[in-house]
């Protein structure tokens, strides 16, 4: 059976995306849209002093107003997503794609997405509720012996952590297989778990992989914006996003750049690896 090629799959997954720049376009769009809006968000929301509540009750118009903004940005999102995985979908299968042809796919694509992430909230609200009703149960315990609770209450964050990182891991091959194939939210959580199930010490070094590009991105972002307050100080770096939330949200955007790149890096990787892996296998 072949060797997976990390290194060569982490290569190639750069060289898809820049040598195809138009896999940027859809959500490099929606994100120049929010930025716009922003001015006239803060307008209306000021960061220092928050949501003056007594000016939308009396004005019913902006609340609405942001609602449906907060909507259509929110729909135009996933549509942007479902575009990206429409392109790199066909970019990892043939090796080109048609940028507005495969628009045409971006709605279900993104609908699917969508469906997907509701399915995986609904999951974590329910461990939470299990969590809760643990967690007073641990409570009543205590009374009777604090220490036996305490351990108890320990216990269950550490359950609920690898709870929570287990649930992304068996989530984490969704996007490739929306990318590749018609196949709905259903069809592709059970495919995700799947090929997890077949590939756990595959799927953990990809993870890791990834956590060490978007932990270079972070650092990239927080030295830009800590050399803008000029100093490393997260109380610094609040008080001038209070001050400045327009300038804060512009240069925000700029020095996420990176983090955005390694965003549409990690889905052609992702693609590009379960797309090989399933060859390496057969």
């Amino acid at each position: 059976m072949a060797k997976f090629e990390y290194g060569k799959t982490v290569a190639d997954s750069f060289r898809l995306i820049f040598n195809n720049l138009y896999v940027f376009a859809p959500l490099l769009l929606i994100s120049v849209i929010g930025l716009l809006l922003s001015p006239s968000y803060y307008k209306l929301v000021n960061p220092e002093s928050g949501i003056d509540f007594q000016s939308m009750l009396a004005n019913p118009g902006i609340i609405s107003l942001i609602i449906v903004g907060y909507l259509v940005l929110l729909v135009l999102s996933y549509i942007a997503y479902g575009w990206t995985f429409a392109l790199i979908g066909k970019l990892v299968q043939k090796g080109k794609a048609d940028f507005l042809g495969e628009f045409k796919n971006a709605p279900k694509k993104g609908l699917w997405f969508f469906l997907v992430n509701i399915i995986l909230l609904l999951i974590i609200i329910g461990i939470m509720i299990v969590l809760l009703i643990l967690i007073m149960i641990g409570a009543l315990i205590t009374v009777a012996s604090k220490v036996l609770g305490i351990i108890l209450v320990a216990l269950l964050v550490i359950a609920l952590l690898f709870g929570l990182a287990f649930l992304s891991l068996i989530f984490m091959y969704v996007v490739p297989l929306i990318s590749l194939q018609d196949i709905g939210p259903i069809n592709a959580i059970k495919g995700s778990f799947e090929h997890f199930k077949a590939n756990k010490k595959h799927s953990l070094a990809l993870v890791g992989i990834m956590v060490l590009f978007f932990l270079a991105a972070g650092i990239i972002i927080y030295a830009v914006l800590f050399s803008v307050v000029g100093t490393m100080s997260n109380e610094a770096l609040l008080a001038y996003m209070f001050s400045n939330p327009v300038m804060y949200t512009f240069i925000s955007f700029f020095a996420g750049l990176p983090s955005y790149v390694i965003t549409i890096w990690s889905i052609a990787f992702l693609t590009v690896a379960y797309a090989r892996k399933k060859k390496v296998t057969k």
